[in-house]
């Protein structure tokens, strides 16, 4: 077992002359969130080219392309959007680097920064080294802002951490009396990364359990999405557009109708049969990984956007839950500890 809060800090960029703070990012495949001086920022995860002529005020200029993310992005594309991209070169990607440049713009991420806090899946964290050397190796971010005015955001220090880690690391810090063990489940849109943790007496601190921590795609909001659709078309007799962002931001502002043209679909009763579903599908994934791990463990900590999707289980009791901020949160106070030390 290695401790929590050590990771590989190999091949970070160092540079003399930061003097800005810190930049939190945590870009999963269905949103993106980050936090600079107290403002955050989640918008989706979502990029759209604009022609040449366009007067779109958020728009910025990225190799020689005029480009919107975000909300922006999603008016662009309407119908046409597409669900979260579940593909393994996101990270790291143009993609991924244009929803970080407009977050900055939107933020006001401009000049010389202490560090830049990026995360991947838990499985890609161990296995995917040549990712992390390239993720590391761009300090330098550069584009046009509406104006046509350079706008620059550099970065003495690049830390890659495990998603998740962020969020535990949260309730750590706000926790006096701690459980012996804990078991975390990351639930996004194309993955949910678990985590096994096991309190250390003699260290007092907690470690993680390797062979426990992993990342399933059996279990995610977008398998619950698709299950939603599904019931919901048997409703109509013919399929229309659902877009999924369109979609979540209902279910989490608690409406429960989509048009169909000028007819109004209420599914509500289809969001409640696919919780029991989705739960099941955690519970019964948690069983067949952890076993015993899981059924004794002292602590089960929801996060990321999938709980909403969650019912009340058997595990009720000993269950906390924290918001899909809790990631990019945790990882800024974390990191921030470390440089002060």
């Amino acid at each position: 077992m290695e401790k929590m809060v050590t990771f590989d800090c190999e091949g970070v960029i160092r540079m003399k002359k930061a003097k800005k703070g810190i930049v939190s990012v945590d870009s999963g495949s269905s949103y993106f969130k980050a936090i600079y001086n107290g403002h955050e920022y989640c918008q989706p995860a979502l990029i759209s080219q604009m022609p040449e002529n366009s007067e779109i005020a958020e728009r910025i200029r990225v190799s020689n392309k005029w480009m919107v993310a975000g909300k922006r992005a999603q008016q662009q594309l309407g119908a046409d959007a597409p669900r979260p991209d579940t593909k393994d070169d996101f990270h790291g990607s143009e993609r991924q680097q244009i929803q970080m440049m407009y977050a900055f713009d939107q933020l006001g991420v401009v000049g010389d920064f202490e560090a830049l806090i990026l995360t991947l899946p838990w499985s890609d964290y161990y296995t995917k080294k040549d990712l992390i050397k390239h993720m590391k190796a761009r300090n330098k971010f550069v584009w046009l802002n509406s104006d046509g005015e350079e706008k620059k955001a550099t970065f003495g220090h690049i830390y890659i951490i495990p998603q998740g880690t962020g969020a535990f690391h949260l309730f750590d810090s706000e926790t006096d009396d701690k459980p012996e063990s804990v078991i975390l489940a990351d639930i996004g849109s194309c993955t949910t990364d678990i985590i096994a943790l096991q309190w250390d007496e003699d260290d007092e601190e907690y470690v993680y359990r390797e062979n426990l921590s992993k990342s399933l795609k059996s279990v995610s909001t977008g398998v619950f999405m698709d299950g939603l659709v599904e019931d919901i078309f048997k409703k109509r007799p013919s399929r229309f557009d659902i877009n999924y962002h369109v979609l979540d931001k209902k279910i989490r502002k608690g409406d429960f109708t989509i048009k169909d043209g000028s007819t109004v679909i209420n599914f509500f009763e289809e969001f409640e049969h696919q919780k029991t579903v989705f739960t099941n599908r955690l519970k019964n994934a948690l069983n067949d990984e952890l076993g015993q791990s899981f059924t004794t463990a002292d602590l089960v900590l929801l996060i990321g956007g999938g709980p909403v999707f969650i019912e009340n289980w058997e595990c009720q009791s000993k269950t906390k839950i924290y918001d899909h901020m809790s990631n990019v949160r945790g990882q800024l106070k974390m990191i921030s500890q470390a440089v002060m030390q």
